[in-house]
């Protein structure tokens, strides 16, 4: 037996298990197919600018230039399979049509906006060339596999008659299928949740967002290649077309929607009751002491009741909220404020038998309120919660918690001072995997947290259309310093609260760099922000923000010196990983001598950075992720169940532990960033401003 390895290769790892006992023979085979693989590569990868493609894709565009032979007779192939594919299967992704082939091997295209991806097609490519070089060594055994979603498998296990691969839903880890390969290629395909909508159709340019999977079985493994990422962007019209093109393949679809039902997502409460019946569990549940204001026990004691709640700002994060008051069976809506017309009408026509204010205070005198919701400006936030706690209701109210320091300091001590609820949505305190990674942190897993690294990108201006221009601050808040604190406040918030979570300290100094760099557009706050905060043990977070290019998206890093844990995903790394991956179980299979499916298959590449590291989820089942992109809010990402809870405490008056003091820590400290941005200069956290649960 031999076992060949290259970590990376085609954009991904390519594994080999040959079945011979000749090990000169075996010894020339892998060196002759890793000189292939290394060829192959220097022609087909786009992400190396010394190759084939890259150099057709730099200047092809500008004229015609002369190609290789092999890579002539590739785009032919590509052709072909445009053609039998109805256009679906496309190298360009946009109109293949569009590149020409002239006589003497050369090439252009006919529009500027053409390139080459041979990304659907490489690796089969590859595997086809791989098992012609197997065959004329004769070598009747072998298992090869490209980042688990191109497998071959040629003749049979050692000590079975086929080799037996598994296909594992990457949302839950569950079993999709089971598959036999004798003589055979499985390809597979789809989105998960590291990479979701990486799949465009190339007909209509949109990119595929459900959470399905596809597989292809063929004897040809480019035919597999091809259909696996076609069979993601098909109709049903379209697949009956292509299963007459190609006879010969077994192609299946796999749906891996969560179910969704109706009501708020009452699956962390079902988990914070599940902690009582393990071991520690009522220290876990210790360690989170916001949540046993919310627990089922709780929520059955006020079951017959509801709490009259009133809304302050009707834009488009206050109707979100109104979106989820429907779905909570102990709220009811009885008013709503907002002093634009438009945001007024659209949350009447929403709650069609609430009172209507366009004045708040005149609001906060009604009797028949029990609790308000805040969603306006960020410079409101302030005078509304402390006339709206004056006024003896109880308040939520958006991140951040003000627009100064001075502000969160009287929010802060009004609130020691109210027998009032008061809640800030900071709903990763609320999210089921960002608490369940908490404990899995504090628990030791990763070890020493050593490192924080947060980002979060979009690519958007931040603005919205102004119907006339005296309504330009008030519609565009967000982007002048007197009624927003910019990326800070309205993205870091609620990062820097996460990272403080996990090192269980404030930060003692802050330095960092703001600039406008790309929205250049009168706005007054940075569309480019770094910032370091360093804790006192040298500790740091990195965080960085930009809304000029959204390509990494959002992510919370916790680096420890034994792993890594990436909380909007609900995904750990180990650095030493003890976890067997399924090419070591097949090869401790056969030197067992045990025959049994393997789970290699997977629905999509991993990025070369995660080569040697495996993915754990943080919680069983499906996880919800938020990209980042949406201004207005994510679905289940804890909004929903920390308004459930503030419900609750209107009905029950019980506040909510720490939640406050949580909005106040990481609020000051996006103050404090911005600060340190506007001055230039390094700010050691001032004493005025600390408060008894912060510890340094």
């Amino acid at each position: 037996m031999f076992h060949g390895f290259i970590p990376h290769i085609m954009g991904t790892r390519f594994n080999i298990l040959l079945i011979h006992s000749d090990i000169d023979r075996l010894n020339t085979l892998w060196a002759n197919i890793t000189y292939e693989l290394e060829r192959l590569d220097k022609i087909l990868n786009r992400f190396d600018p010394h190759s084939e493609v890259s150099k057709i894709n730099n200047h092809t565009s500008q004229s015609k230039i002369q190609i290789s032979k092999e890579m002539e007779s590739i785009l032919q192939l590509c052709s072909y399979y445009y053609e039998t594919t109805s256009h679906l299967f496309d190298v360009t992704l946009k109109d293949f049509s569009r590149i020409q082939l002239h006589e003497h091997s050369c090439i252009s295209f006919t529009s500027p906006d053409i390139s080459l991806d041979f990304g659907g097609f490489a690796k089969g490519y590859a595997l086809k060339k791989i098992r012609r070089f197997i065959e004329q060594e004769n070598i009747s055994d072998a298992f090869t596999n490209f980042g688990n979603s191109s497998i071959l498998g040629i003749g049979h296990h050692p000590y079975g008659d086929c080799w037996k691969v598994s296909f594992l839903n990457p949302y839950n880890q569950s079993l999709l299928n089971e598959f036999n390969l004798k003589n055979t290629t499985l390809s597979t395909s789809g989105n998960t949740i590291q990479y979701t909508g990486h799949i465009m159709n190339p007909i209509t340019g949109l990119f595929n967002e459900q959470r399905k999977a596809s597989s292809i079985l063929s004897a040809d493994p480019l035919e597999a290649e091809i259909l696996s990422t076609v069979w993601m962007i098909v109709n049903k019209e379209q697949q009956l077309l292509l299963t007459k093109n190609f006879k010969n393949i077994q192609a299946t679809i796999y749906d891996m929607k969560e179910h969704k039902e109706k009501g708020v997502d009452l699956g962390l409460r079902q988990f914070i009751k599940s902690l009582g019946y393990v071991a520690g569990g009522t220290a876990l549940l210790a360690t989170t002491p916001w949540l046993t204001s919310c627990t089922p026990e709780k929520l059955k004691e006020i079951k017959y009741e509801k709490a009259r709640i009133a809304l302050i700002g009707t834009g488009s994060r206050g109707q979100y909220h109104i979106h989820n008051l429907k779905e909570i069976p102990h709220a009811q809506i009885v008013a709503v404020c907002d002093n634009y017309a438009p945001n007024l009408q659209q949350a009447l026509d929403l709650c069609p038998g609430a009172k209507s204010y366009t004045d708040y205070r005149k609001l906060l005198e009604s009797k028949d309120i029990d609790g308000v919701i805040i969603s306006t400006p960020l410079n409101w936030h302030a005078p509304i919660v402390l006339d709206a706690l004056a006024a003896g209701k109880h308040v939520f109210c958006e991140k951040a918690m003000a627009r100064t320091l001075e502000e969160c300091k009287a929010i802060y001590d009004a609130y020691q001072k109210t027998n009032q609820a008061l809640y800030f949505c900071m709903q990763r305190m609320y999210d089921e995997k960002y608490i369940k990674g908490m404990q899995m942190i504090h628990s030791g897993l990763i070890g020493d947290v050593v490192g924080m690294r947060c980002h979060w990108f979009r690519n958007a201006d931040w603005r919205r259309p102004v119907p006339s221009p005296e309504l330009e601050r008030k519609i565009n808040w967000r982007l002048y310093k007197e009624s927003s604190g910019g990326l800070m406040t309205e993205l870091a918030c609620h990062q820097l609260e996460v990272c403080n979570w996990a090192a269980k300290r404030m930060p003692v100094s802050i330095m960092g760099m703001g600039d406008i760099v790309y929205w250049k557009d009168g706005r007054e706050v940075y569309d480019s922000v770094n910032v370091t905060y360093r804790y006192s043990d040298g500790t740091k977070i990195a965080y960085e923000s930009l809304i000029s290019n959204k390509f990494n998206g959002m992510e919370d890093q916790i680096l420890g010196h034994k792993g890594t844990m990436e909380m909007a995903k609900g995904i750990y790394y180990l650095e030493e990983d003890h976890s067997t991956s399924g090419i070591r179980q097949l090869i401790g299979q056969v030197k067992d001598k045990v025959f049994a499916a393997i789970p290699t298959a997977g629905p999509s590449w991993r990025p070369e950075t995660k080569m040697e590291y495996t993915p754990h989820f943080v919680i069983e089942g499906d996880i919800n992720v938020n990209n980042g992109l949406s201004m207005i809010g994510a679905d289940k990402d804890g909004s929903d169940i920390i308004l459930s809870s503030f419900c609750q405490s209107c009905i029950t008056g019980e506040k909510a532990q720490n939640v406050v003091e949580e909005a106040y820590c990481s609020t000051v400290l996006c103050l404090l960033g911005n600060q340190a941005m506007e001055e230039e200069r390094h700010i050691l956290f001032p004493d005025e401003y600390k408060i008894p649960y912060m510890k340094f």
